[in-house]
């Protein structure tokens, strides 16, 4: 078997340098592992429906903290609506959308103190209450806290320079809503010593909200009309009582709120033994990360693609791996056997400095080998802009906007490639050019892991950055013009239908 380039103990070269990969089957759970971390472990898990209640003494001293009611006995409240449950949900995008501000926190403030569960989750209903997106992101997890903070600053930046957001935009009061908790009664269930779930059990939620004054910029607000002062503000109060758990996570002496278990959790209602599951295991570069990333996927090996997971980031993930990953292996083993893989000219360039890095594929080189169902082997490479498709011998290359053209050559309907290349055309071709993005990785203890928030994110903040507030205004007016031509045919349609 071929060594995995995760294998590999060399540096990360200071060129780009084409990667290999094994036939997919040859990628299995029996390969050899680098000695730098344990074999896997699949501990077995545990269900907990009825975790020990613990009294962690000091909750009254948090709530006196964050300024919340004191809690008294709960009254008997009725089921929940779901509005209200919707509309604090919506206030927790509408905090972590105004991220903006956040860098204040993470430059000049240090990591808060929660003793107890139910303080960091009581400072998480603090925030919202205050409408505070910096307080807010002080409750999560680090990781998860970090990893926000890296992304969500840049992406708010573009938003408010295309007039999306308001410039005036005050992370500390977040305009257009209101919401207020009285009396919340938090119950507390230790899952796992480091692990604790808390649940809402009585209390009541006021909420008030006016679309109008929410922090919308310029474009949002043109875009609205007035529509947007035509709507009339709500208000409502509800009893609250659920039983949605909020996982909460301790590192060293400090409880975070995680919305990492929080999901695991709440869809599982089981608890992995600590330091169970599929353990991270990095590469030895960025460009390592990256490559065996792209191998993982190609070749199905799911294994491998959460072990390259950041650590820090997604915690949960790595833990409750143990209860999916075996189970999808069984389900590919048998796909992976119908096709090969091998990635032979791709090409990736670096940048960034210390623990962040980004790295961008500089040139795509692929090809894939089956057989149809009727037993014709097919092949595609990708080289560059370039395609080439073999079927039963027949061998055909496109490149660029022809590509499309394959479809035809093999016998499927023909594609107009000039009038798709027409329509990605725009007077400034500004909003279609290409957006300069690539795989974040970070370094943790030596090795380098994919972070999937910071990839993401920072794709959607890059795909803007390709975009100026006049293309905005022309993918408006080019949309109402189609809109008003198919209105336009579809009465023409029905008038004909109704004379015939």
């Amino acid at each position: 078997m071929s060594t995995a380039p995760w294998e590999n103990p060399e540096d990360e070269p200071s060129e780009p340098s084409p990667v290999s990969l094994p036939a997919a089957e040859d990628v299995g759970s029996d390969r050899t592992e680098p000695d730098r971390t344990e074999p896997y472990r699949t501990e077995p898990y545990r269900t907990e429906p009825e975790a020990e209640r613990i009294d962690w003494g000091n909750f009254a001293k948090g709530q006196a903290a964050t300024g919340l009611s004191p809690t008294p006995e709960p009254p008997a409240f009725e089921k929940p609506k779901k509005r209200p449950l919707a509309l604090v949900g919506a206030l927790v995008g509408v905090a972590a959308l105004a991220g903006g501000g956040l860098i204040a926190y993470k430059a000049f403030s240090s990591d808060p103190v929660h003793n107890t569960p139910q303080q960091a989750v009581t400072a998480f209903y603090t925030a919202l209450e205050n409408r505070d997106a910096i307080g807010f992101a002080e409750t999560l997890a680090p990781g998860e806290r970090d990893a926000l903070l890296d992304t969500v600053v840049p992406m708010v930046d573009e938003l408010k320079r295309l007039e999306i957001l308001d410039s005036g935009l005050d992370l500390h009061k977040i305009s257009g809503f209101d919401v207020s908790f009285k009396n919340l009664k938090l119950e507390s269930a230790l899952l796992r010593d480091d692990l604790a779930a808390v649940t809402i059990s009585g209390g009541s939620v006021t909420s008030n909200a006016d679309v109008s004054k929410l922090p919308l910029g310029k474009f949002v607000r043109e875009l609205a009309g007035q529509s947007l002062s035509k709507q009339i503000p709500t208000s409502s109060t509800d009893s609250l009582g659920s039983d949605t758990k909020i996982v909460t996570v301790r590192e060293g002496k400090t409880w975070y709120v995680s919305a990492n278990y929080s999901i695991a959790y709440g869809s599982t209602k089981e608890v992995p033994e600590k330091g169970s599951g599929v353990p991270a295991l990095g590469a030895t570069s960025p460009q390592a990360a990256v490559s065996d990333l792209l191998i993982a996927a190609s070749t199905l090996d799911v294994r491998r693609v959460v072990q390259l997971m950041a650590p820090d980031e997604l915690p949960a993930l790595h833990e409750y791996a143990g209860m999916f990953v075996p189970k999808a292996e069984d389900q590919v083993r048998d796909l992976r056997k119908q096709y090969t893989v091998s990635l032979p000219g791709l090409e990736f360039s670096t940048d960034g400095s210390g623990s962040t890095r980004t790295v961008k594929i500089t040139k795509v080189g692929a090809r894939v080998d089956f057989a149809t169902s009727d037993g014709e082997p097919v092949s595609a490479s990708v080289d560059g802009r370039c395609v080439t498709v073999s079927i039963n011998g027949e061998k055909k290359k496109r490149c660029g906007a022809d590509v499309l053209k394959l479809v035809e050559d093999f016998g499927g309907p023909a594609i107009d490639t000039k009038s798709l290349t027409d329509a990605r055309k725009t007077s400034s071709g500004a909003y279609l050019k290409k957006p300069n993005v690539g795989f974040v990785v970070v370094e943790r203890d030596g090795q380098w892991f994919i972070s999937p928030t910071r990839t993401m994110v920072g794709a959607m903040t890059q795909t803007l950055k390709t975009v100026s507030r006049a293309d905005l205004d022309r993918i408006v007016a080019a949309a109402k013009k189609a809109a008003t031509e198919i209105r336009g045919v579809t009465t023409a349609s029905s008038v004909q239908h109704a004379v015939s």
